[in-house]
């Protein structure tokens, strides 16, 4: 996106509870609920909605071996599109699309198909399904092959031991410690229950202190239990229209200032403004510091130069969180400061509310739950709409956020203003 002037908005923001195994409606309702309060928030009808994508459903997340959801998880594991197209009708839908990637990815899509003229109001979802029991990424396959013969064999599949040496790389090359990571983490949850929003918010409104960080158990040294989010059911939804179309909106709008998305691959450090696929990295990419960071760098010299801006700009950065260590690699990666300063950067109130930098002003996935990157879209949303209520940074003319790991990811800019 090369275009100053914002052609798209989010004009409208809906959120489900949050839980874990203790909800008492199904995800699909949870999903229908969300879909319905983004529609009413902005303003318009069901048979105004003429767009509609979503996330698409990863198997492996649930040990599953299907790429499209069956009947028996439609609805409880994942709300797809024919999902939502069926419970709320959408008489006049023209663009439709089921993303392989988090929802950025979904958001730019809509953005592109209203720009593009393929419709005028575009329903984005994310909806994140819970089933007691299940570990996320715990697969026991008969056969590997490929990277997969020195990592599965010993429990490395994705989530907490790979990430654990993308933290062991950093905190080894640059002298960062738990005890930096854990002022972090502690002011993620107190943002987090300020929001009211989220499973901690709504379920153990507890506040998380430095000692309850560092003693907590080990899940793959060095990230304890606290530094990887915790899997929840709930959705989030968006909607959005052209730029000309916030005036009449009751509260303010998020306009989308602009984007850049990246992708790692077999062959390295590729980045484009869009991705067909989300193949697994390699071990030697995908979770080593320096491939991340380069990638960084590209997705922010395009991202700069599609708004205009520079780090400096931007009034708060929502950035992914699923595990703790990728919120610092997307602020070396996006500029906020430099190589091996994330740790010190994240120090003395610097990134609080009020600070420098607000980061993650509505706690990220770490304070609202495995949302994937629900939680940093709809912050950054809610910020450049002036709706966050106690966590609202003054003056936040542009927010960002960053909804996925750099391998795989996107950066969006806000703005309180069409221009």
């Amino acid at each position: 996106m090369t275009d100053k002037k914002a052609k798209v908005a989010v004009l409208g923001i809906g959120y489900s509870k949050i839980s874990r195994g203790n909800s008492t409606q199904s995800l699909g309702a949870d999903a229908v609920e969300a879909c319905r309060a983004a529609i009413s928030d902005a303003g318009i009808g069901v048979e105004e909605v003429d767009g509609i994508t979503t996330y698409k459903y990863r198997p492996d997340y649930y040990g599953g071996s299907t790429a499209a959801p069956d009947e028996s998880v439609d609805g409880v594991l994942v709300a797809s599109p024919q999902y939502i197209w069926k419970h709320l009708g959408f008489p006049n839908l023209r663009w439709g699309e089921w993303n392989d990637k988090f929802v950025g990815s979904s958001l730019i899509e809509a953005h592109n198909a209203i720009a593009g003229g393929a419709c005028r109001y575009a329903l984005v979802w994310r909806a994140c399904g819970f089933e007691q029991g299940i570990r996320y990424g715990n697969i026991d396959p008969d056969r590997v092959t490929g990277n997969d013969e020195f990592t599965l064999p010993y429990g490395a599949y994705g989530g907490p031991p790979l990430l654990a040496l993308l933290a062991q790389r950093y905190f080894d090359g640059y002298g960062a410690t738990r005890a930096h990571m854990a002022t972090f983490i502690s002011m993620t949850r107190k943002n987090a229950l300020l929001s009211g929003r989220g499973y901690w918010a709504e379920n153990r409104p507890e506040q998380l202190s430095v000692a309850d960080y560092m003693a907590a158990r080990m899940i793959s040294s060095p990230l304890c239990l606290y530094d990887c989010d915790i899997p929840v059911q709930g959705c989030a939804a968006y909607l959005l229209g052209p730029a000309e179309a916030a005036q009449d909106v009751p509260h303010g709008s998020a306009f989308i200032k602009g984007f850049a998305q990246g992708y790692l691959g077999p062959g390295g450090v590729q980045t484009f403004l869009h991705s067909g696929g989300r193949a697994r990295p390699p071990l030697d990419d995908g979770y080593a510091w320096e491939p991340n960071l380069e990638l960084g760098r590209r997705i922010a010299s395009n991202l700069w130069a599609a708004t205009g801006l520079t780090p400096k700009d931007i009034s708060t950065a929502n950035l992914y969180d699923g595990f703790s260590i990728i919120a610092w690699s997307w602020l070396e990666g996006l500029g906020f400061c430099g190589e091996g300063e994330a740790f010190e950067f994240v120090q003395d109130g610097r990134v609080e509310i009020g600070g420098e930098l607000p980061i993650n002003t509505s706690g990220g996935n770490l304070g609202e739950g495995r949302m994937h990157g629900a939680p940093h879209v709809s912050e950054a949303i809610y910020q450049a709409m002036g709706r966050a209520g106690e966590r609202q940074v003054k003056d936040a003319r542009y927010t960002l956020a960053a909804p996925d790991r750099l391998a795989v990811g996107q950066a969006i800019v806000f703005s309180s203003e069409p221009d």
